[in-house]
């Protein structure tokens, strides 16, 4: 997916969620869920990933919830030359508490979460020479 592409579904998913944000601001004791789109970047390699994945949540109060995220990546070059190519890909689930902050006198609020997130991240190895592979 070219960058355009990519800039102009993440535009359009920004501002879906937060017309429903907004919307959520007073639905203490609700749950809720979404989807994430973005762009994952790991160090030393030449390409980044596009990252996508879903959440969801439950507002106890008006403040404080739990959140539970999946985030998944496309297949990316890692590295590649003539001789070799190497491929990854990563997966990330998290659990977050949540804390809200609204702005009085207005429709704007931060989020804070704070929680555990687990990152595995898979390297696929092939040598164009003798055409063989390594997970």
């Amino acid at each position: 997916m070219k960058n355009l592409q990519k800039a102009l579904l993440a535009v359009i998913a920004g501002s879906v969620m937060t017309m429903s944000a907004q919307a959520a601001l007073s639905y203490a004791g609700q749950p809720y869920a979404g989807v994430k789109i973005g762009q994952y970047s790991p160090d030393d390699a030449e390409d980044d990933a596009f990252s996508y994945g879903v959440y969801g949540g439950y507002k106890f109060t008006p403040e404080f919830g739990l959140e539970a995220e999946y985030l998944t990546t496309s297949d990316t070059d890692a590295y590649e030359d003539s001789v070799e190519k190497s491929e990854y890909s990563a997966d990330v689930l998290g659990l977050y508490a949540t804390y809200d902050y609204v702005f009085p006198t207005t429709a704007l609020y931060a989020k804070g979460r704070l929680g555990v997130a687990k990152n595995e991240i898979d390297v696929e190895y092939k040598d164009k020479v003798f055409n063989t592979r390594v997970c």
